[in-house]
Parts: C-alpha cells; sequence; structure tokens
C-alpha cells in the first residue's frame, strides 16, 4: 500500500518569511491501525516514522512519532487510546503519546498497562520468552499461549 501525505513546509523563505509551500510525500505503508475508539489511524511506513492522522477531521495529519531505527512492523493502541507501543525491524519497542506523537521513555510505566491490541513481539507481558538456556536471542516463535486460571 502506498500512502501520500500532503504536508506544508513552514522553513523560512529567502526573505525569512515562513513559506506555506504544499508538497506530497510518497510513503509504503508497513502497518496501520485504527485506535480503539476509532478517532485515530495511525501508519507505520518506510521512513521509520509513524504518522498519526485525525479519522474525524477528514485524516488530518496531527503528529508524527519520530525515533525508530528501522521500519515499524507493529503499532499497539491502549486501551484508553492515549498511548501507543511500536517495534521495528531491530527489535525496538517504543511508546508515544497520542496527542502530540512525543516519545515516552520510561518504559517501567507500561508494566501494568491495558493495550486494545497485543501485536507487538516484545514488551512486559512477553519478556522473557526470547531468551533460550544458553542466553541466546532465539529468532523464531513457533507457538505461544498464556493461560489464565
Amino acid at each position: 500500500m502506498t500512502y501520500f501525505l500532503s504536508c506544508y513546509n513552514t522553513a523560512p523563505g529567502q526573505d525569512g518569511t515562513p513559506s506555506k509551500k504544499k508538497y506530497t510525500k510518497k510513503m509504503e505503508v508497513c502497518e496501520l491501525k485504527y485506535s480503539p475508539v476509532g478517532d485515530v489511524l495511525a501508519l507505520a511506513c518506510k521512513d521509520n516514522l509513524v504518522h498519526l492522522l485525525s479519522v474525524l477531521s477528514g485524516y488530518k495529519h496531527t503528529a508524527v512519532c519520530r525515533g525508530h531505527s528501522s521500519h515499524v512492523r507493529a503499532i499497539d493502541f491502549s486501551a484508553d487510546g492515549a498511548m501507543l507501543q511500536t517495534a521495528d525491524a531491530t527489535r525496538e519497542l517504543m511508546h508515544w503519546e497520542i496527542v502530540t506523537g512525543r516519545r515516552l521513555l520510561n518504559s517501567a510505566q507500561f508494566r501494568d498497562a491495558v493495550w486494545s491490541t497485543y501485536n507487538c513481539m516484545y514488551g512486559w507481558s512477553v519478556q522473557g520468552v526470547f531468551n533460550n538456556s544458553e542466553g541466546k536471542l532465539c529468532t523464531h516463535i513457533s507457538w505461544y499461549s498464556l493461560l489464565c486460571c
């Protein structure tokens, strides 16, 4: 899927005043997910960014989550729709504030977070699954189940 993002360049022009030149950026979408309420669409693209769009405003671009070193492969919204967790191809797990796209750095605060989905392969709920008895990183999990009593 290809996504066309229309943006405005607000960098100062030659005369020092901000220009409002519109440009369109073409990106390949790797993952997309709607928030639990359906008011936000998160698009993870090959440019290593997660673009947040307001559904209620006609898919207006509202924020960008920057910080991944590779393309994002999984997106999960918190159950209340206030936070986002993303995992990329280099096994980085990051957390974000939905309104601003600001990265949330204190990972311990997400230990007990409730997520509307859990597609990220990494995180508190799967901690320790990837290390085998020899201390090497497992590269493949064929089956995983959590039994609740």
